[in-house]
């Protein structure tokens, strides 16, 4: 996907919210703070590679030295002195100590096998939640920066998120959102035969598609519009908004109030 700035007759860049405003493929248009977006991406990816780097470095060093220890060594060298003791012969206590060294090297291999898993388990919940976190950062800007979702939705756009997030997929390499159909395929565009459909293009989609999209597309005046749900005006997307746990009490009086609901 290409961007071009939108510029203006006189050749100047044209601004929304004093962020420049940027064309893609299909012509439609969207304002994006580019520096931020990148920043933030930045810093955690940065922060992703750097627990990485950590992990593997921690494997290559302890790998040559599992079930190595310094007390060890010291425990394997007073043994090697007692096998010059003939009494120690004679008495059987060289069985004895054979079986101390088996017993102490396996006590000891165990020990850091049980370290080194923790850590890289460690390490693995942590990148995940790191690439939840870009994710989802990802996720953010795509709708708060929607073109359609500016001109053409009602509810709040964290209430829209939390309705359809679950249909969006992010690309591992290149950090791309694209959604996903009832099977889980990536969705083709109705535009562009054979191509997969853009983010734009695809929450317009989803809305235009689902059944309370009354209760999610802003008011076209007509009679009879919206559709109620459990006697008091709510559709999934509002009780979606409404549950989340993020939403803070004050957010969800206003909207309830909005919603002319109490």
């Amino acid at each position: 996907m290409a961007f071009k700035l939108k510029m203006d007759d006189q050749g100047r860049v044209v601004l929304n919210d004093n962020k420049p405003v940027y064309i893609d493929d299909e012509g439609k248009e969207m304002s994006f703070d580019a520096n931020e977006a990148w920043n933030k991406y930045h810093t955690l990816n940065e922060e992703n590679k750097k627990r990485r780097l950590q992990v593997e470095e921690l494997s290559a060093k302890y790998k040559p030295f599992e079930g190595l220890d310094p007390e060890v060594v010291k425990k394997h060298a007073e043994i090697a002195e007692k096998f010059k003791e003939h009494e120690a012969i004679k008495n059987g206590e060289i069985e004895k100590l054979k079986n101390e060294l088996s017993a102490t090297s396996e006590k000891k291999i165990k020990e850091w096998e049980q370290k080194y898993n923790q850590l890289r388990e460690t390490a693995e919940q942590k990148e995940r939640r790191l690439n939840e976190e870009i994710n989802n950062s990802i996720l953010d800007t795509m709708f708060n920066q929607s073109e359609f979702v500016k001109k053409s939705v009602e509810m709040p756009v964290r209430a829209l998120k939390a309705l359809f997030a679950n249909r969006f997929r992010i690309d591992p390499e290149t950090r791309k959102a694209y959604a996903v159909d009832d099977e889980g395929n990536p969705m083709l565009s109705e535009n562009k035969i054979g191509a997969v459909a853009s983010f734009e293009e695809a929450i317009e989609l989803l809305v235009r598609r689902d059944p309370d999209r009354d209760n999610i597309l802003k008011s076209s005046g007509a009679p009879g519009g919206g559709m109620q749900r459990n006697g008091k005006g709510l559709s999934n997307a509002d009780e979606a908004y409404l549950n989340d746990p993020n939403v803070s009490p004050v957010d969800k009086q206003k909207f309830l109030r909005k919603r002319q609901l109490i």
